[in-house]
């Protein structure tokens, strides 16, 4: 290829002659005008990339000469170039390259000369100055690829590095790539002139490893090959029981263990000498045989690991087991740890860990033998004889058998001290006390309301001493009295009542229709009349009022005051004083109607037994009442009331030696309804009557107070009482010098219907932490009949005396005594 350009270029040129003129310029620039420049490609031959390179090349050689202009080879990595041309005026151009290529690829490099001559190089045109392209190819280097493996013949699951090594490369980068019979295993980038990779996962048998890099760009790609052999794995295999030594029946663990190898399959068979035991499948590297028929004595077993496809098989060493008596541990418990003082006591002994224990349990409180039991199954029970006060340490000692050693139980301690307070008399006799006393009280205000509608019915049928000519008239005279009665032992029922002790009522101030009272008698002693003015001192001024109407209502009162002994139960007498007071008034609302209102107070002691336990009771009562003469001389009663209670409580406790206190509340609720006929036969005055009493008591809990351990808390409780009684009353007054003496007989007949009552309590510092206990009153009806002569004296106009003798008894034989006095002292 000839190319032409038009180059003006302003140099001197040294021709032969030795100097250059203006002409020879001309001359140049002429030839430049007229031929122009020659432009032409060469080659030169090829470099391998870092492999030395060294080669002289001719350009050109001129019959008259060839002068280099200039030159470019800067761009051959790693080659130098050399211009070789002699003095000006060589006929011959050449140069030379030099060095060691780094980098592959195509170079071109370029080369100028002229001629003063009208030759030129033969793949060149005609010209005057030429330029020649030369073109350099170096070649990629091609490394040669060898692996070396870590060992030619591995276990299997051992670790093996395959190292591959790159030589008669050049400086290689890229990656290798290692291969398993065609499978690849891992790929790694060079390093310098080496790869390797690390593999554990070849099966065992032989293997063909192969290794290819990928090359780059100075380097080709290559690839190389080894074989390498994998072996099975030789496994350690160890045993040992589970329990060393064991006890006799015990399920013992032969445990096999395999190690040094990565997860081993099969099974392992278990040995003792040469007898098979038994294989077991490992699950990871163990395997565990089960037995539970080791008989007494030493034994000696292996194991044996029966390999797999990639493990060897194995033996253990001997492992040695003692098979001795069963390792027995004992415990005992108690039916109770904290029994009462002389109760018996369940200590239960149980055996662990033993093979089908027989022999005998002995029981030790301290160093005392309380006695000795035989095993059954795995148990051995004792009732102790009964334990003393105090604190007691209990142990259970085995005595062992030939299969099973023998054991001594860590000891437990029972606190005797707290009985069950349900047994005890004190705490019985104070509930019963308690119960009493409630019910006594509403029966003791019926009493005395019914003491008043006797007196209102004597109001309206005539005072009897009227009926007999010439006798001293009294209606309107009498007042309430204070009646003392003495006498109440029974047996543990709370019927042994005050019911009947009712003290006799009259009016304190008449009404306005009734006729002036009469203040002295015909014929009186001296005595008589002393007495009969000093009654009538006091209540004149109210007698004044009452007649005068500023005060239009009678006022009464009339009070029971009692003292005897109640059995509570077979073991405790509660000897008790009560006293009942009533004060009320009341007035006739129209003929035949008399309507009023009472309040009350009952007071009782009782002592529960002789030890200094005793109730202080009050009770606070309101009642309002009414007596109907719906028929001549027969009259309708009615009364109905509502009283607070409070019971005062000491207790003496034997088991802590120490005097209790707690106080008690409660209300109850009273009522009667009665029919009452009176009748008169010549001096005689009869009254018969019928009537239905009833008695609710609600107790409320309470807590006693003095010890922490023997209190007691009691809950609340309620009963009822209900009882319906037919009596008659005969009197026969005779008129004394004095006044009136009149000789009363009563007998009255009652049926009555005592409701239970369920008592529960514990001890104060167990309240919600133990079962508590619960005493029981059983419900029951009774009848009784009660007897009684009285003797009344009126003295004077305002005084009177009563004294009563009742006799109550039933079915079972005397129940109650009763001494009642009155003294009644008008208004």
């Amino acid at each position: 290829m000839i190319s032409f350009s038009f180059d003006m270029i302003a140099r001197r040129v040294r021709f032969r002659f030795g100097h250059t003129s203006f002409a020879a310029l001309l001359a140049v620039f002429a030839l430049f005008a007229i031929h122009g420049t020659a432009h032409a490609q060469r080659t030169v031959p090829n470099a391998t990339v870092g492999t030395p390179y060294s080669q002289s090349v001719t350009v050109y050689t001129d019959t008259v000469s060839c002068n280099p202009q200039s030159w470019g080879f800067n761009n051959y990595p790693g080659i130098t170039f050399t211009n070789t041309v002699g003095s000006l005026g060589s006929k011959t151009c050449t140069f030379s390259l030099d060095g060691t290529p780094t980098a592959a690829g195509t170079f071109t490099g370029s080369y100028s000369f002229l001629t003063v001559s009208g030759n030129h190089p033969s793949d060149t045109a005609a010209g005057a100055i030429f330029i020649l392209s030369y073109q350099l190819t170096v070649d990629k280097a091609s490394p040669t690829l060898s692996i070396s493996p870590s060992s030619s013949s591995v276990a299997y699951a051992t670790s093996l590095t395959l190292t591959a090594t790159l030589s008669s490369s050049y400086s290689p980068t890229g990656t290798i790539t290692f291969y398993d019979n065609g499978t690849s295993i891992g790929t790694t980038a060079v390093s310098g002139t080496t790869a390797s990779v690390t593999v554990s996962s070849l099966s065992v048998g032989s293997h063909a490893i192969t290794a290819s890099y990928n090359g780059d760009s100075n380097n080709n790609t290559s690839s190389g090959a080894t074989t390498v052999t994998v072996t099975q794995a030789t496994p350690s295999i160890a045993v040992n029981a589970s329990s060393t030594p064991a006890s006799n029946g015990a399920t013992v663990a032969l445990v096999a263990t395999v190690t040094g190898v990565s997860s081993p399959t099969g099974t392992v068979t278990f040995f003792e000498g040469s007898t098979q035991l038994g294989s077991a499948t490992l699950s990871g590297a163990t395997a565990i045989l089960m037995l539970s028929s080791f008989p007494l004595g030493s034994h000696t077993f292996t194991a044996t690991y029966n390999g797999d496809t990639n493990n060897v098989s194995v033996t253990s060493t001997a492992a040695a087991l003692s098979v001795a008596r069963a390792a027995t541990t004992i415990s005992v418990s108690s039916s109770t740890t904290s029994p009462a003082a002389a109760q018996s006591v369940s200590l239960t002994a149980t055996l662990s860990g033993a093979a089908s224990p027989t022999g005998t349990v002995t029981f030790k409180d301290g160093a005392t033998v309380l006695g000795t039991a035989a095993v059954s199954g795995a148990i051995a029970t004792l009732a102790t004889p009964a334990l003393a006060m105090g604190t007691h340490s209990i142990i259970a000692i085995y005595a062992g058998d030939s299969n099973n050693a023998g054991a001594t139980s860590s000891a437990i301690t029972l606190t005797v001290g707290r009985s069950d307070p349900t047994s005890n008399s004190a705490v019985r006799g104070m509930i019963g006390s308690q119960v009493s006393s409630a019910i006594l009280f509403g029966q003791t205000q019926i009493a005395n309301v019914f003491s008043r509608f006797e007196a209102l019915h004597d109001e309206d049928d005539g005072d009897a001493a009227s009926s007999a000519g010439g006798r001293r008239a009294a209606q309107g005279s009498t007042a309430g009295g204070n009646t003392a009665s003495a006498g109440r032992i029974g047996d543990d029922s709370r019927t042994a009542s005050l019911l009947n002790s009712q003290a006799s009522a009259s009016p304190a101030l008449g009404y306005a229709s009734d006729p002036p009272i009469r203040t002295g008698l015909a014929a009186q002693s001296d005595a008589g009349r002393a007495v009969n003015q000093l009654a009538g001192m006091l209540p004149q001024a109210v007698e004044s009022l009452n007649k005068s109407n500023l005060l239009p209502f009678h006022v009464w009162a009339s009070g029971t005051v009692g003292f005897g002994r109640l059995r509570s139960d077979d073991s405790i007498d509660n000897r008790f004083t009560s006293s009942g007071l009533t004060l009320g008034f009341d007035r006739r609302i129209v003929d035949g109607l008399k309507v009023g209102a009472a309040v009350g107070l009952g007071l009782e002691h009782t002592d529960v037994g002789n030890d200094g336990s005793r109730i202080d009771a009050r009770n606070y009562d309101a009642a309002v009442y009414a007596s109907w003469r719906f028929l001549p001389h027969t009259y309708l009663d009615v009364a109905g009331g509502y009283g607070s209670l409070r019971f005062d409580n000491k207790r003496w406790s034997n088991d802590g030696n120490v005097m209790l206190t707690g106080i008690r509340t409660g209300r109850d609720v009273f009522g009667t309804v009665g029919v009452t006929n009176v009748s008169k036969w010549d001096s005689w005055k009869i009254s018969s009557y019928g009537r239905l009493d009833i008695v609710r008591a609600a107790l409320d809990g309470y807590g006693e107070t003095g010890s922490s351990i023997w209190a007691l808390s009691y809950d609340r409780m309620n009963t009822t009482s209900v009882a319906s009684v037919i009596g008659g009353r005969l009197a026969y007054p005779m008129l004394q010098s004095w006044g009136v003496l009149t000789p009363i007989a009563r007998a009255e007949w009652r049926h009555g219907f005592d409701g239970g009552y369920v008592q529960s309590l514990n001890y104060v510092d167990l309240v919600g932490l133990a079962s508590g206990y619960a005493l029981s009153g059983t419900s029951t009806a009774r009848d009784t009949l009660t007897g009684g002569l009285a003797l009344r004296a009126d003295v004077g106009s305002a005084l009177s005396l009563d004294l009563e003798y009742l006799l109550t008894s039933s079915v079972s034989g005397i129940e109650s005594q009763r001494v009642r006095g009155a003294m009644k002292y008008g208004f």
